[in-house]
């Protein structure tokens, strides 16, 4: 595969808002993006998704992207 450097100021300025532990898909796409040579991940903001699954879900959403990244 041959890489290719696209200037920083052409990449895609990105924000991330997911409950990332809510739904497997989530973590598929956190590692999509941070391998996305052409987006400029500013920043994962885990979200709250209820309290039906847990009490604190909007914290393990934050360990479960923090889990994520260190991966």
């Amino acid at each position: 595969m041959q890489k290719f450097n696209i200037p920083e100021e052409k990449k895609i300025k990105v924000i991330l808002d997911t409950g990332v532990i809510n739904e497997v898909d989530d973590q598929f796409a956190i590692v999509q993006a941070v391998l996305t040579e052409s987006f400029d991940i500013r920043g994962i903001i885990p979200a709250h998704f209820g309290s039906e699954k847990s009490k604190i879900s909007q914290k393990n959403s934050y360990d479960e992207a923090v889990l994520v990244l260190e991966k």
